[in-house]
């Protein structure tokens, strides 16, 4: 294994020690779906070490790119591109956590989609960075699962400055998101709805539109995890911003 793979993967595992804590659970994470992409240059498929979940590219992408640990995938330069897992990973109001490495352009500020699994009129969640009409932060990266403007979890740290940076998304049964990035303390904890059961796409740099793939990401994305946290009864008493209501709706 690379050295800077075995750094990123210590940089998760303390991260995730940090989510443990802070949540009041006992600290192991089970991995259920893993993409390194330290696939060679000209590949079409990305390889899931894990759970069997392999990606299809759609569009334009391309592997064979230094990443934060060993290789990485760019999309989104040349033309728009995305991963496509298949309808996968549908955690319902389960413990799961979402770790990826991301880097933008410096001063990106259109809104992208590293990480979906979201049906338009149904929720889902995803990841997202900058500002989507009402939802989202510039330069923030966001936790969505199905709630109204305001009902995600933000970011403090700008990920939108060039430099690679480590996101991870916590949902708790319950309905409760968390955000972490680069190793940092519990960045928000927003009360969002409870996250459906729903048929729509796993999508690395991309939404799906009823079953078709929209790529929406320009940049670089690399150790994409998806993984399973034991429930506990105990939730984090503590959170960063206040939480927020709204009665508008994502489509």
């Amino acid at each position: 294994m690379p050295a800077s793979k075995r750094r990123a993967n210590r940089v998760l595992a303390f991260t995730l020690l940090g989510v443990s804590l802070v949540a009041a659970a006992p600290a192991s994470a089970v991995i259920v779906a893993h993409w390194r992409f330290d696939e060679p240059v000209g590949t079409t498929v990305a390889v899931d070490e894990t759970g069997g979940f392999d990606g299809q590219v759609v569009g334009l992408a391309e592997f064979g790119v230094v990443g934060v640990a060993g290789g990485a995938v760019a999309l989104g330069f040349g033309g728009p591109g995305a991963l496509d897992m298949g309808d996968v990973l549908r955690f319902g109001d389960t413990d799961f956590s979402l770790a990826l490495w991301v880097k933008t352009l410096p001063g990106e500020s259109d809104v992208m989609y590293p990480l979906a699994k979201h049906a338009s009129g149904y929720g889902g969640y995803l990841v997202g960075i900058n500002n989507d009409a009402n939802y989202g932060a510039p330069g923030k990266a966001w936790f969505f699962d199905l709630g109204a403007p305001g009902l995600q979890a933000y970011s403090t740290t700008d990920v939108n400055d060039g430099q690679w940076h480590q996101v991870i998304c916590v949902y708790r049964q319950g309905g409760e998101l968390s955000i972490y990035v680069d190793g940092t303390p519990c960045e928000d904890v927003q009360l969002a709805p409870l996250n459906p059961v729903i048929g729509a796409r796993f999508i690395v740099g991309g939404l799906d539109f009823s079953g078709n793939v929209q790529p929406y990401y320009r940049g670089w994305i690399d150790d994409v995890k998806s993984m399973t946290t034991p429930s506990s009864p105990t939730r984090s008493t503590t959170s960063t911003r206040t939480h927020r209501t709204s009665s508008s709706t994502r489509s």
